[in-house]
C-alpha cells in the first residue's frame, strides 16, 4: 500500500462516516452536500497534499446561519420541497428565511451540535492516519536498507 492509498481509503472512510452522521441526524434533505463532500491527493515535487472538500454551506450542518443577511427564498423553498413538509406555501419559505435572516438558524441559537463531522474529524483520527503512514515509511525504508545490504 502506498502513502496515496492510505490517504484515499482513510479519506473515503471519513467522507462515508461523515455522509452517515448526516442521514441519521436528518440534514440530508437533498442530499447535495452529503454528495459534494470530495477528497483529492496531489503530489507536487515529492510531496503529498491531501484535500477534504464540501459544499460551500457544509459548515453551517454543524454551526448554523447566523443572522445578518436573509438567505434566499428559493434555498428555503427547495429545502421545503425536499424535506418535504406538507401544506407548505411561498410564504413559509419567506417566513423561514426572513427569520433566519433576523435571528439566525435554530440551529445557530441553540449552539450548534459537534455529531456530523467534528466527531470525525479528530485529533485521533488524524492521529490514527499519520501512524499508518509512518509505518508504512518505516517499513519502506527498512526493506530498502536489507536490500541494499543483502545485494553488497
Amino acid at each position: 500500500m502506498t502513502i496515496e492509498e492510505i490517504l484515499n481509503t482513510s479519506g473515503n472512510d471519513i467522507i462515508s462516516q461523515i455522509q452517515a452522521n448526516m442521514q441519521s441526524a436528518g440534514q440530508n434533505a437533498s442530499g447535495q452536500t452529503s454528495q459534494s463532500l470530495n477528497q483529492t491527493i496531489t503530489e507536487t515535487n515529492g510531496k503529498i497534499k491531501y484535500v477534504l472538500d464540501a459544499d460551500r454551506h457544509f459548515f453551517v450542518l454543524e454551526e448554523g446561519r447566523k443572522a445578518g443577511k436573509q438567505p434566499p427564498i428559493s434555498v428555503i423553498q427547495k429545502w421545503i420541497e425536499d424535506k418535504p413538509i406538507s401544506n407548505a406555501s411561498k410564504g413559509l419559505a419567506f417566513a423561514i428565511a426572513k427569520k433566519i435572516g433576523a435571528e439566525g438558524s435554530a440551529l445557530f441559537r441553540t449552539g450548534g451540535r459537534t455529531d456530523i463531522f467534528s466527531n470525525v474529524i479528530t485529533d485521533n483520527a488524524v492521529a490514527s492516519i499519520t501512524d499508518k503512514i509512518a509505518n508504512f515509511t518505516l517499513k519502506a525504508t527498512s526493506d530498502s536498507i536489507i536490500e541494499t545490504y543483502n545485494k553488497r
